[in-house]
C-alpha cells in the first residue's frame, strides 16, 4: 500500500508487511499485517488490529503505530474501512455500525493467522474508531486488551460541541430531511468530508500539511455519516468491558475535548490506565516527534503487562 507520509523519507522500515484481505458482511477489505523484521515464523505472536479515525486508511495512523509496535514484538494488522482506500464498497459511504463489523470480522480474520496467538490480541482505536473499538470490546469476549486514544465516545454530545447553539438544532434537521431524500430517492448525498465533521483550525492545519497528500485520503463522504455520529454512543456499553483498558488524550485537543476519554474512564470499571499527552489532537503524529515516541512506549508498556 506504500510508505506513508507520516514517516520520513529515509526511515528504517523495522518490520516485514503482508498484504492481506478478508471479508466484512461479503465486502472485500484490504489491509496488511506489520511483523517484526526479525520474525522466524515459527514463533505465535501477541497482535494488536490498529483502527484508522475518519476516512479509515491504514496508510496513516494504524502504519505509523505499526513501526512501533513491530519493534517491540507485536503483529499488527491494519485495514481500509469499507468505502475507503482500497477496499471495497461504496467509496465515501462510511457508517459506524458498519465499522464495528469490519473490525469484528478484521477480529476473526487475524485469529485464523498462523503467525498470530489468537488468546493474545488487543485493538486500538484512533480518534473516531476510539469508540468503535469499545463497542467491539463490549462484544467480543477474545478481545484481550483495548486502547482508545484522542477518541470521541458519544456522538450526539460531540455534536453538539462542534455544532454549538442553533447550529445543533439545523444539523438535526439536515440529518432527517436527508434521510427522507435517501429513503423516496435511493440515493445518497455526497459532500465535503468535513460538512459532517467539522475540524478544529489547528487539526485541519495538520490535515492540510501531512494528511491530503497521501493516497485515497482526498474523497467525499455521504452526509448519512452524520446521522450515524448522532445515534452511537459506547458509553452505553462500557459497564460490559471485560479487558483491560487504556486511554490517552491530548489535553489541549480542541477536535474531540478530553472531557469524553475522562468521563469513559470513569466510568470502566475494568483494569485500566489513562495517559495524557501533552499535546493536541494530532500535532504530534509523526513517527518522530517527542510525544508520539513517549505514547508509543507508554502503550507497549501497557501491551507488555496485559498481552505478554
Amino acid at each position: 500500500m506504500g510508505e506513508g507520509i507520516l514517516l520520513a523519507p529515509g526511515t528504517p522500515l523495522a518490520m516485514n508487511e503482508i498484504d492481506v484481505s478478508f471479508y466484512s458482511d461479503g465486502v472485500k477489505l484490504n489491509g496488511i499485517i506489520y511483523l517484526p523484521s526479525d520474525h522466524n515464523g515459527s514463533e505465535r505472536l501477541p497482535a494488536i488490529i490498529v483502527n484508522s479515525g475518519y476516512t479509515g486508511l491504514n496508510a496513516i495512523y494504524p502504519r505509523l503505530f505499526a513501526q512501533a509496535l513491530t519493534q517491540a514484538g507485536y503483529a499488527v494488522l491494519g485495514f481500509d474501512f469499507r468505502g475507503c482506500g482500497e477496499s471495497e464498497g461504496i467509496r465515501g459511504r462510511l457508517i459506524l455500525e458498519e465499522q464495528v463489523h469490519d473490525i469484528q470480522h478484521a477480529l476473526a480474520f487475524l485469529r485464523e493467522q498462523g503467525t498470530i496467538d489468537p488468546d493474545r490480541i488487543g485493538i486500538l482505536g484512533w480518534g473516531m474508531a476510539g469508540g468503535l473499538v469499545v463497542d467491539v470490546a463490549s462484544k467480543e469476549t477474545d478481545v484481550k486488551a483495548v486502547a482508545v486514544l484522542n477518541g470521541f465516545f458519544d456522538g450526539k454530545a460531540f455534536y453538539k460541541y462542534a455544532f454549538p447553539g442553533n447550529a445543533f438544532a439545523e444539523l438535526e434537521r439536515r440529518i432527517e430531511k436527508e434521510r427522507a431524500h435517501r429513503v423516496l430517492t435511493g440515493k445518497l448525498t455526497f459532500t465535503n468530508p468535513f460538512e459532517s465533521y467539522p475540524l478544529d483550525p489547528d487539526t485541519a492545519n495538520v490535515v492540510d500539511d501531512r494528511l491530503r497528500p497521501v493516497k485515497n485520503y482526498e474523497i467525499t463522504v455521504s452526509f448519512e455519516i452524520a446521522g450515524s455520529i448522532m445515534r452511537f454512543n459506547a458509553l452505553e456499553r462500557v459497564d460490559r468491558l471485560d479487558c483491560p483498558l487504556f486511554v490517552a488524550h491530548g489535553k489541549d485537543n480542541r477536535l474531540h475535548p478530553i472531557e469524553q476519554s475522562e468521563r469513559l474512564y470513569q466510568m470502566a470499571t475494568v483494569a485500566k490506565h489513562f495517559h495524557t499527552i501533552d499535546g493536541k489532537h494530532n500535532d504530534f503524529m509523526t513517527y518522530e516527534h517527542p510525544m508520539f515516541q513517549e505514547l508509543a512506549r507508554e502503550l507497549i508498556a501497557w501491551c507488555d503487562d496485559v498481552l505478554k
